[in-house]
């Protein structure tokens, strides 16, 4: 008998022990896959740079208008200040005009002060400076100013877009008023 109630006792335990966690699994908390923000990379503007420039615009001086297109040189230096860059840069630019109204070559050497927005591979800026132009047996120096972008294509690389008017009123003594604008595509090598 005492046989008989320890097996007992045994299949009451077991038996109680199985219907206190019953026969149904544990349910588990779903795993719910939470998507991470990557920020996108940042370019670090800081450093030199030498690079080329094509260009297109409208020449309006005096009585004359005409198209212009060119090519120049540019170098300069940028500071990446974490949300914004500031820097500056000295440009060459050799053109001609397209209508026989203005006569011959026109050139551009131009100091540029760029002040920009680090948006990570994109930098869009403004820029304000000097330029001395000459043509048309004319030299003067005048103001300039314009917006751009510039693109990071990699550490080394940039590539750019900008659209400059630059301007001098009663042009050398002319009684003219000069205004060129501009739109150049540039691609720059950083170093």
């Amino acid at each position: 008998m005492f046989r008989t109630s320890s097996i007992s006792a045994l299949a009451i335990a077991l038996a109680t022990t199985a219907n206190a966690g019953g026969l149904t699994p544990t349910p588990v908390d779903p795993i719910v896959d939470t998507p991470t923000y990557v920020a996108a990379p940042s370019a670090d503007w800081s450093g030199f740079y030498i690079g080329g420039t094509i260009a297109g615009g409208r020449l309006d001086n005096g009585p004359d208008t005409s198209d212009t297109r060119g090519f120049g040189v540019q170098a300069g230096y940028l500071a990446d200040l974490g949300n914004y860059v500031v820097g500056g840069e000295l440009a060459y630019v050799k053109g001609e005009a397209t209508d026989d109204s203005i006569d011959g070559d026109l050139t551009s050497t131009r100091l540029k002060a760029i002040g920009g927005y680090d948006a990570g591979s994109w930098l869009p800026y403004v820029t304000l400076g000097v330029s001395r132009m000459d043509g048309n047996d004319a030299t003067d120096t005048g103001m300039l100013y314009g917006v751009g972008a510039k693109y990071a294509i990699n550490q080394s690389w940039t590539a750019g877009v900008e659209y400059l008017v630059e301007s001098k009123d009663n042009f050398d003594d002319t009684g003219f008023d000069v205004e060129n604008r501009e739109l150049g595509l540039s691609v720059s090598y950083r170093f």
